[in-house]
């Protein structure tokens, strides 16, 4: 365990403080000055604290008159004591105001403490606190005492502060250090609790922690210490050698105890080549409480003690999201135990470069009355303690070193029923913005209540927390349940950002879309814009000069260029063509020009003959962040997007839609891949596609994402929502949101979210649909390829309720099949989730059509569990597969939520104590979807 060895000097002084002839009042004593005692310095060392001496102060109160004499020093080195001999004015006072009350007197007192150590800047001091030291009458766990207002020397704010004036005079914190009842052990003087020996009540406070004032340069007297350190953290709360500076304390002693009390000043230092030198523990706390605490009867009553707590330490760390430098502890009446923050509470929801938030939310469990009380903060170093590097005993010893903080806690006389925000009502466009940005979002009439918080979570990271990762909120205004919030998004990662609102319960709602994305400025080797700002001008591919067509890049374009598209007029209509390993390039859609710019859309002509983007045999092609709709017709039917006998091709956050152009074609696949090896797509949305209303009688088909003869090909992280082919003939139609069919092995189908198709098709014979369908895998029998794996999926709400009734119609979530002989088994199925599927009389409806075993899945609202093909045994369905609701957050209205409910049977019930369903498994930062807004 590292120990503590503090620094610079403790100051120990004794006040005697008379109330002159109206008390009745004896002249000060003047004590003798005893000898100097040497201490010692440590080099190289954590920041230690010495003593810088003790003095003993009587006040006249009458005279207003403050008495400094020496009672005894003990030195950083022999020679200081010139200094303090010499310049008695280093600890000054000016009385404001005297009050004598009913029962007690209060000082309002202005102390000044100047360096002892002028001239001498290698003993500049850091983290300098004042404490007043008096006795205690209450105790936290362990028996550490504390004072009691009404019973001890009590430190408040000043009870006057008003019209403009600084709420001052209170404490900025308590601190255990240099108390009389455990550091008089003997020993060091250094380290030790010693009162002026000539002292005429010879007093000994018996509180163990107690308040203290910071000291530093430019912090005003009646100043904020954490406004003061977060706008001058650069400073490092250094008091430097020639310097004074002033606090301002509000003193209340009861008449019981006399005006009297102990005052020390701790300082950090490490050595005259070390600086700045600051103290380990946590100096100072900022406290928004949010509580519902409340207290009817005894059969009524709890609440919520809601905590946001910013602890400014100088050296804490995060290890893997965690602190672990200290840990957070709460106390109070209403806690029977010591509450100490979980890992996930540790967990800060922001930082700073000195500085954490941390989110509390603490259920009461002693709670007896509706009598106001109070709690503490207590910030608990878990590597150091108080021990020192000589020896010197005192009794806090090897207890962990912790700074104490003290607020007040109002219990409510009722519940405050609050309403829980309604994320719905946060509005503001989706905003697609690149490194450095503010935005702002508003809302109105999102909660008939004031004292709520905003913050942002990244999606997909600490999903249904608070992730703020650097961003400040600059501006929040609650007034009756309408916020404005100024976003600063400079330096957070990149993703795309919810907007989180919590009220006083603690309860949180989230805007239903990610409000920001912010993704990393990039510099392109070509540019490309068709906006009107660069009609005319010479076509180079620079920014200033960009060109016009995406074609023209491509075809200038050399090994591994990043051309970069920019929204332009919104739409680029141009068919892309690549084939026989002509080009290796990415293209990605970056909005580098255009202020309001978002997703361009690329849209081949109708007469094209081709696809609107064909890659033939082409290698090493990367798309990404586009918008992208049907071509022309083929003798493959129509498409988006074809891809074949290609290696190493990504797309990567495309959004597929729109309606074709043709009622001729009976083949339509969005995005086909075939032939082509290592190869993805991944984080793309499809959505609202339509196939015409007059397609051929016989064999159409619309499949979202299809894949033929394809090796260690992965499609993942897509969304395929609302395809809807509007026939009104055909005899066999197919509506398949992923189909893979034939694969040579390696093809991986995993976290893909498929839901809500409702095709319209009368006057069918027969009509499959599926939410994904894996068909007839053979390898060849070659093991290097391997088996396919279609794991962590979500397929929901896929119907048949608007086709005429039929047998020889199928309805079905994943469907996994193969034949037979030297073809290789179906794919590993495993945490899919697949939820209701609703069809006609006579249809056969299943969840997992399979005939090789579906494990760890969930099937809900299916009209069968597992169905299986004939040549299986149909009463083999894998093993701990659950047939109940996977409670979803909401599947039933846009915008839908996919997210798992706390309480769900799919959490932690996947193959290997997974989440079962498309969030289940996710990497760090991985979404389903778009990366970027539509």
């Amino acid at each position: 365990m590292r120990h503590t060895a503090f620094s610079l000097g403790l100051l120990i002084l004794l006040f005697s403080i008379l109330p002159g002839c109206s008390g009745g009042g004896s002249s000060p004593l003047v004590p003798e000055i005893l000898d100097e005692s040497p201490g010692q310095k440590t080099v190289n060392e954590p920041s230690q604290t010495h003593l810088w001496g003790y003095y003993e102060v009587t006040v006249d109160i009458e005279n207003q008159v403050v008495d400094v004499i020496t009672s005894r020093n003990a030195m950083f080195t022999a020679n200081v004591v010139t200094f303090l001999n010499a310049s008695p004015a280093s600890l000054s006072f000016i009385i404001i105001e005297t009050l004598v009350g009913g029962d007690y007197i209060d000082i309002d007192i202005d102390v000044t403490l100047s360096h002892p150590f002028p001239g001498i800047p290698q003993y500049n001091g850091y983290d300098v606190r004042g404490i007043f030291m008096g006795d205690g009458s209450d105790s936290l766990d362990g028996g550490l005492k504390y004072p009691v207002p009404g019973i001890d020397q009590y430190m408040l704010n000043d009870p006057d502060a008003g019209g403009g004036d600084p709420d001052g005079g209170g404490p900025d914190g308590y601190s255990r250090w240099f108390n009389f009842t455990e550091f008089s052990e003997g020993g060091l003087s250094l380290l030790q609790y010693e009162p002026g020996l000539i002292s005429s009540n010879g007093f000994a406070g018996t509180s163990k922690i107690n308040p203290y004032l910071y000291f530093a340069d430019s912090l005003g007297t009646n100043e904020d210490l954490w406004t003061y350190l977060n706008d001058n953290s650069e400073l490092n709360g250094e008091f430097t050698s020639g310097s004074s500076n002033t606090r301002n304390y509000y003193l209340r002693f009861p008449n019981s105890k006399g005006v009297k009390f102990g005052y020390a000043i701790i300082a950090s230092w490490i050595s005259e080549d070390d600086h700045p030198a600051n103290t380990p523990e946590a100096v100072a706390i900022k406290v928004a409480e949010n509580s519902t605490v409340f207290y009817e009867t005894e059969e009524s009553k709890g609440g919520i003690l809601n905590l946001e707590i910013d602890v400014w330490d100088w050296d804490a760390e995060v290890s893997g999201d965690v602190t672990e430098d200290y840990t957070i502890i709460v106390e109070s009446d209403i806690l029977y135990n010591k509450y100490y923050a979980s890992p996930e509470e540790m967990t800060p929801v922001a930082w700073g470069e000195n500085y954490a938030t941390y989110i509390l939310n603490i259920t009461p469990d002693s709670l007896f009355d509706s009598d106001d009380t109070e709690y503490w903060v207590i910030i608990q170093q878990n590597n150091y303690d108080y021990t020192n590097e000589y020896g010197v005993p005192n009794l806090a010893g090897t207890n962990p070193l912790s700074s104490y903080f003290r607020y007040p806690l109002d219990i409510l006389e009722e519940s405050s029923n609050c309403p829980i925000p309604d994320p719905s009502a946060i509005t503001g466009s989706p905003q697609f913005n690149e490194g450095a940005h503010t935005e702002t979002v508003t809302s109105t009439n999102l909660i008939s209540e004031t004292g709520l918080s905003v913050y942002l979570d990244l999606a997909g990271v600490i999903d249904g927390s608070y992730d703020i990762a650097g961003t400040n909120i600059n501006n929040v205004n609650v007034v009756a349940g309408t916020f404005d919030a100024d976003f600063d998004l400079e330096g957070v990662p990149f993703g795309h950002y919810h907007v989180v609102v919590s009220n006083s319960c603690g309860e949180t709602g989230a805007s239903p879309a990610p409000l920001f994305f912010v993704q990393e400025i990039l510099t392109g080797d070509l540019y490309v814009s068709n906006h009107p700002d660069f009609d005319g001008l010479p076509e180079s591919g620079t920014m200033t000069n960009p060109y016009h067509t995406i074609n023209a890049a491509i075809d200038v374009s050399i090994t591994d260029d990043l051309i970069l598209v920019d929204y332009g007029t919104g739409t680029y209509s141009e068919t892309i063509i690549v084939w026989q390993n002509q080009k290796h390039f990415t293209l990605r859609a970056n909005n580098w020009h255009t202020a309001d710019g978002g997703r361009p859309l690329l849209d081949g002509p109708d007469d094209s003959g081709q696809a609107t983007i064909r890659l033939s045999y082409a290698d090493d092609i990367t798309v990404q962040g586009f918008k992208i709709t049907w071509g022309g017709s083929n003798p493959d039917g129509i498409s988006m997007v074809g891809v074949i006998g290609c290696e190493n091709v990504h797309f990567i956050d495309c959004f597929f839609t729109g309606d074709t152009a043709s009622d001729t074609d009976n083949r339509t696949f969005p995005f086909t891949a075939s032939i082509t090896q290592n190869s993805s797509i991944t984080n793309c949305l499809f959505k609202d596609i339509n196939i015409g209303t007059n397609v051929p009688d016989t064999d159409s088909r619309l499949f979202a994402i299809f894949s033929w003869r394809n090796i260690n090909f992965e499609v993942a992280r897509n969304e395929i929502t609302r395809l809807q082919p509007d026939t009104t003939t055909g005899i066999n139609i197919r509506v398949i949101g992923i189909h893979v069919v034939f694969d040579l092995g390696g093809v991986n189908v995993h976290n893909n979210l498929v839901h809500h198709f409702a095709p319209t098709v009368t006057g069918i014979w027969y009509q499959f649909t599926e939410g994904i369908n894996l068909l007839w895998p053979q390898p060849y029998g070659n093991p290097e390829n391997g088996t396919g794996v279609c794991s962590n999926n979500t397929v929901d709400s896929i119907s048949l309720e608007n086709s005429p009734p039929t047998n020889h119609s199928r309805l079905t979530g994943i469907v996994n099949t193969r034949t037979s002989g030297t073809w290789s088994s179906a794919y590993d199925l495993y945490n899919n989730i697949v939820t209701e599927m609703t069809g006609s009389l006579y249809q056969i409806v299943s969840g997992i059509g399979d005939n090789n075993l579906s494990d760890n899945s969930c099937i809900w609202h299916c009209m069968r569990g597992i169905w299986d093909f004939p040549w299986k045994d149909p009463d083999d369905e894998g093993v701990d597969n659950i047939y109940l609701d996977p409670m979803y957050v909401n599947n039933t209205t846009a915008p839908y939520n996919y997210h798992l409910q706390a309480g769900s049977p799919a959490i932690g019930t996947g193959l290997n104590g997974g989440d079962m369903g498309c969030y289940g498994n996710l990497g760090p930062g991985e979404v389903i979807g778009l990366l970027s807004p539509e």
